[in-house]
């Protein structure tokens, strides 16, 4: 028999201790959780030091929303940086060091009501972290739709700066390319179910996610049949139509004003 069979308070020690642990480590956040919880805030600063730049009577709202990212930054670093534990992805802390910087200099370009660099200064972040957490192994919902975004924009930027007379041939296989690309990964987002209450998503911005969801399938429908047509304003006038619903479900995932915090 062993000296703790002999003495019964020390099984209760042990039994406390265990007791604690395991509650802490119920406790816990897992890192999606705290990925969530700060995309809650960038997102909508992201979302609106854009729509500032495009529309001065946005202004308050983009400080308000990047006010708040900067304000719960510090928190949220430590807390995403606690979040893996040991098993944190290769480079995870030169992501986050690399975060405070952009928000830091976002902040001054916003200070200057320079808008268009305070979207620039924030876009490598979602970049950076999508990157970190497909190194992991991460399926994170939000990250198919920063992967979506760059052949999206590709085509949605060809329709606002290519003249009709301008789309050759050539040009028009580099945008279909762009729109396989687009089209194979919107797939995987209509097949990817969402935990719309672990993500936060209040019922405004659940109807919001599904919506966008069902306008960009049939946004990409009607892209997909311009490029069968031998119509180029057609097809340009589609290739626009598709980041408007894209934009709509990626700002679904930011917290609104009102909205509880995650």
């Amino acid at each position: 028999m062993t000296v703790l069979e002999h003495r019964p308070g020390n099984w209760r020690n042990l039994l406390l201790a265990l007791t604690a642990l395991l509650s802490s480590g119920a406790a816990r956040a897992e890192p999606i959780d705290d990925m969530i919880a700060f995309d809650a805030v960038y997102i909508p600063a992201l979302a609106l030091s854009t729509g500032a730049a495009q529309d001065a009577n946005k202004a308050a709202k983009a400080r308000v929303a990047l006010a708040a990212l900067r304000a719960q930054w510090p928190a949220l670093q430590r807390r995403l940086g606690a979040s893996w534990g040991s098993q944190a992805p290769a480079g995870w802390s030169g992501v986050l060091s690399r975060t405070g910087q952009h928000i830091d200099r976002a902040a001054q370009a916003s200070a200057r009501s320079d808008w268009h660099l305070a979207h620039e200064a924030l876009e490598p972040v979602r970049i950076d972290m999508m990157k970190a957490r497909q190194r992991h192994g991460m399926d994170y919902f939000i990250d198919r739709l920063t992967a979506f975004h760059e052949p999206m924009e590709l085509l949605a930027t060809a329709a606002s700066t290519t003249p009709p007379a301008a789309l050759d041939a050539r040009r028009r296989a580099e945008l279909e390319q762009a729109y396989l690309q687009a089209r194979v990964l919107w797939r995987g987002i209509e097949m990817q179910p969402v935990d719309e209450t672990r993500y936060g998503l209040s019922a405004t911005r659940r109807a919001q996610l599904r919506t966008a969801i069902d306008d960009e399938t049939r946004a990409l429908g009607q892209l997909s049949d311009a490029f069968r047509a031998n119509d180029n304003l057609r097809l340009l006038k589609a290739a626009a139509a598709i980041k408007p619903p894209f934009s709509r479900a990626f700002t679904a995932f930011g917290r609104a004003e009102g909205d509880g915090v995650h």
